[in-house]
């Protein structure tokens, strides 16, 4: 990647170099805005990194120059700040697409870097079905839909497991959203919040990942507590997403004004953002705490305290963390979730629970369209290929098919028929 860094101090621009060079990337240094202004309308640069003040122009009018320049591609754009009150972060989010807190570290900078990168491909996808959108029209629901599959298939590739657990985030958001009787459009949005509400944590280091709060040292913690707004800045540039950025944004509100980014509480949290909290740490337990009983018990008394002990009734692994992930929802309602959405998605977890789910090997030759992926699908070289839970559609059998016959992959596929249950 071809990166801008456009700082007035020289040990800071040698600092990006460094770590960025190191991993890859092209930099060009500009010592002013000024000069990294004449330098950009030379280069096709792909991402800039600025410090906000700098002589002759600062980093925040670099910014907005470059947005005003309608290129035909996507520039990602941070800004370097020790500023973090509220007005300059009005102030920055209007004007670039992320930022790095000083004092710089090693590890936040790749990270924001592997973002920018993960954001660039996604305008790029996104550019490319807007094209086939443009020359061939269709209805706008299935062109939504098209956009919110291809993300997902790229988040997958990206990050296997974090694309899964979104994935069943998205899938339920939807249905509570249903359930709620809202509006399709705000029930599309909803699902498309669940689906990606964690984009802004990509590019953390792996293992902080999936971390939960309460282990996060001080600089983990600052790390994780930006991912919000990360992501909300991801969907914001793009006009048909910005309901998609609000929902994001307040996804880790409380119920009680606790949260974070804003302090938000009650009735003034968007509805999708307090049903994708309680869905999201829902589907995050399930999905990525250790298969150890000592361990989950441990887990679980660190994150909720005494009152979780009471669900620790089973030696099966898979049957406690599920008791465990819906008893925290309790624990926690009024505190961080609202006690509505907590009472429907209880209410639809019992339902799942009560409807007999038949799995089975069958070939691909025999896929239909709606069969659900059983469990993650791969090559035989054990590339990712498809994740647990996808819902196939004609499309991807036909992919599949073909695949088939360069003998890349296994005859046969692990999948999900649902029947519902006799009692």
């Amino acid at each position: 990647m071809k990166i801008l860094i456009a700082d007035n101090n020289p040990v800071t621009a040698k600092l990006f170099d460094k770590i960025l060079v190191k991993n890859g990337h092209e930099v060009i240094i500009a010592e002013n805005g000024q000069k990294a202004w004449e330098l950009f309308q030379k280069n096709n640069f792909r991402m800039l990194i600025a410090n906000w003040t700098m002589p002759k122009m600062d980093g925040v009018t670099l910014c907005n120059k470059i947005k005003a320049s309608n290129l035909s591609y996507y520039v990602h754009t941070i800004l370097q700040t020790t500023r973090e009150q509220l007005s300059d972060m009005i102030e920055l989010k209007a004007s670039a697409d992320d930022y790095i807190l000083k004092p710089l570290i090693a590890n936040q900078i790749i990270a924001r870097v592997s973002v920018g990168i993960c954001r660039i491909e996604l305008e790029e996808n996104i550019t490319t079905i807007k094209t086939d959108i443009s020359t061939q029209p269709q209805e706008p629901e299935k062109s939504y839909m098209e956009i919110s599959t291809l993300l997902s298939s790229l988040l997958d590739m990206l990050n296997p497991l974090l694309g899964e657990y979104m994935k069943d985030t998205g899938r339920v958001c939807r249905e509570l959203a249903q359930d709620f009787g809202l509006e399709k459009k705000m029930v599309n949005q909803i699902e498309m919040a669940g689906l990606f509400h964690d984009i802004g944590l990509l590019g953390l280091p792996v293992d902080m990942l999936f971390k939960d709060e309460a282990e996060m040292d001080k600089t983990e913690l600052s790390l994780y507590t930006q991912h919000p707004v990360i992501a909300s800045l991801s969907f914001k540039t793009v006009k048909k997403f910005s309901g998609i950025s609000e929902i994001i944004l307040s996804h880790h509100e409380n119920f009680d004004g606790s949260g974070f980014p804003n302090g938000l509480k009650e009735s003034q949290i968007p509805i999708g953002s307090r049903i994708v909290a309680a869905v999201s740490d829902y589907f995050k337990i399930i999905h990525t705490w250790t298969a150890d009983i000592e361990e989950i018990k441990k887990k679980a008394e660190n994150n909720f305290g005494q009152a979780i002990t009471e669900v620790f009734d089973t030696i099966d692994p898979d049957t406690l963390i599920k008791q465990i992930a819906k008893k925290s929802l309790e624990i926690e309602c009024n505190r961080k979730y609202d006690v509505d959405v907590v009472e429907k998605f209880i209410n639809r977890v019992v339902k799942e629970k009560n409807t007999k789910k038949n799995k089975k090997w069958i070939d691909i030759e025999e896929l239909k369209e709606g069969m659900v992926l059983a469990k993650d699908f791969c090559l035989k070289d054990g590339k990712h290929l498809l994740s647990n839970n996808t819902v196939l559609n004609s499309a991807a059998i036909g992919s599949l098919k073909q695949l088939k016959g360069f003998n890349i992959l296994d005859d046969q596929i692990f999948v999900l028929i649902p029947e519902e249950s006799s009692f």
